[in-house]
């Protein structure tokens, strides 16, 4: 009953505030007219050059005089627009006219007597509390009933805390997110509740998991008791043996995983299990003997396993034992250096990167990944022309039909440095393909932005020239960061050359 009075009460507060303006016009406040293209237009701008200077200060491929630069151009450039903005809405038009004389706030006097009764309602009304000390203050009508709910089921299981119980408040714990209070209960039924539910300790597993790997699998293991045919424990173990180095045990849990009638049908742990398999001699072999070899070996295996967390690591370790003068120039040194260089790479450590990716096509230059690596961090550090160089010779070495989108790259580079060498010749294309190609290609077909060619919305001048000057969804603006002439040079590349 008091919940469909305070439903009432609300609606007629929210009523007569909507109801107010339009009965009693002379009590509403002019109003600036939001239509206005020019402001709009304004405002637009204002925002876009904001989110630029904002994505500069994030931008780690940018050298940081050439941000500095950026960011002074753009801070110009809100700097004149704001005062446009300024000046524009001392002059604009409002939607309501001010009323000059002196007037009674009727809307708020009827608004404070509407509230009144509400407030005396409420002054009596406790609200339900949740967990020890906690206590609901929102009036949401769904989450009153889910407190209350909780509640109930908190008295009901302290005066009564059998496993039906327990599990219903677990359980509400559970789906309402409250971690501390899911583990506090599930805690209670796994040490009072025989046999104990596999529902309990599977879950207390995961509460604990990143926290205390060792005690999860404590809990994991009591839930494969409860239940062993279970698909979510058998991965569960699987995945917590493997963290905690028990590689038998893991292949043995993604076995009875896979043998399940449902469990074949995940090919992703299928590949996991294949994954387990292959490391599992490397890191048996280890374990009995650190070797440098054995280690190496493990490592090797890791990463073929797209373990590569786990293979840095161990590559870094056996750097250490790399002596620079007798056998830094040793090429069988050289995968080492390379997938470092690459997982700092992939760790956005450019510097870091540069510098052993460079010791590793010193020591193997038939190494395709640490050309196409090296390549990706020159690049990123705005030095393209020794991307260019690095680039060329993967192409060489892997020959044009294994170059993928290396081409691609090395134009994009050329265009850049063409920019800046000679940015009044610069065309269309050349604006495109070192702003725009990264996501759609430097021919236009597409990549992580829609393909261009033969596009009708690319053919639209307008569409295009919003979308290169304020941009939409993932894509930036580029408002700030491209001139009016750049803009218009890339506009009609794009509606002209690539659309048709």
């Amino acid at each position: 009953m008091l919940t469909i009075v305070l439903i009432i009460i609300l609606a007629l507060v929210f009523f007569s505030y909507a109801a107010i303006p339009l009965i009693v016009p002379n009590q509403a406040d002019p109003l600036p007219n939001y239509q206005d293209p020019i402001k709009k237009e304004l405002t637009e701008e204002r925002d876009a050059l904001l989110r630029a200077i904002k994505e500069i200060d994030s931008r780690d491929d940018l050298a940081q005089e050439r941000r500095d630069e950026l960011k002074r151009r753009y801070e110009s450039k809100t700097a004149k627009v704001l005062r446009s903005l300024d000046e524009y809405s001392n002059k604009a038009p409002k939607v309501f006219k001010i009323s000059k004389g002196k007037r009674l706030p009727y809307a708020i006097f009827g608004l404070l007597l509407l509230m009144i009764v509400p407030a005396t309602i409420l002054s009596t009304f406790v609200f339900p509390r949740i967990g020890n000390d906690a206590t609901v203050t929102t009036s949401s009508v769904d989450q009153l009933e889910v407190a209350a709910e909780l509640k109930k089921l908190q008295q009901v299981a302290k005066k009564e805390p059998n496993e039906e119980n327990l599990m219903a408040l677990a359980e509400a714990y559970w789906h309402l997110q409250d971690a501390d209070g899911a583990s506090q209960t599930y805690t209670t039924i796994v040490e009072t509740v025989e046999p104990i539910p596999a529902i309990a300790a599977h879950r207390l597993g995961l509460l604990v998991l990143q926290q205390d790997t060792p005690k999860s699998l404590e809990y994991f293991t009591l839930a494969y008791e409860a239940d062993p045919n279970n698909l979510d424990t058998l991965y569960a173990l699987g995945e917590v043996n493997f963290r905690l180095g028990n590689i038998d045990d893991a292949i043995k849990f993604l076995e009875e995983f896979v043998a399940q009638p449902k469990g074949s049908e995940f090919e992703d742990v299928a590949q996991r299990l294949a994954n387990f398999k292959a490391i599992s001699p490397a890191l048996n072999a280890a374990t009995l003997e650190s070797s440098d070899s054995n280690l190496k070996d493990l490592a090797d295996a890791y990463w073929l396993a797209d373990e590569k967390e786990l293979a840095a690591n161990i590559y870094l370790n056996l750097m250490k034992n790399i002596d620079p003068n007798e056998d830094g120039l040793d090429a069988k040194n050289a995968p080492i250096f390379s997938r470092v260089g690459q997982y700092f790479f992939l760790k956005s450590q450019t510097d870091d990167a540069i510098v052993i990716l460079e010791r590793a096509t010193l020591l193997n230059q038939d190494d395709l990944d640490a050309l196409l690596f090296l390549g990706n961090a020159y690049f990123t550090k705005e030095m393209y022309q020794p991307a260019i160089d690095v680039w060329n010779l993967y192409v060489e070495k892997a020959g044009p039909e294994g170059a993928g989108r290396v081409p691609s790259l090395i134009e994009t580079a050329q265009a850049k440095i063409d920019g800046i060498a000679n940015p009044e010749a610069v065309t269309g294309r050349q604006i495109f393909v070192s702003n725009c190609a990264v996501c759609h290609s430097a021919d236009g077909s597409g990549g992580a932005g829609p393909s261009l060619l033969k596009n009708s919305r690319a053919a639209d001048i307008r569409n295009v020239e919003n979308l290169v000057k304020y941009g939409r969804g993932i894509m930036p603006g580029f408002q700030a960061k491209l001139s009016e002439e750049e803009r218009a040079l890339v506009v009609d590349y794009v509606t002209t050359d690539l659309s048709q």
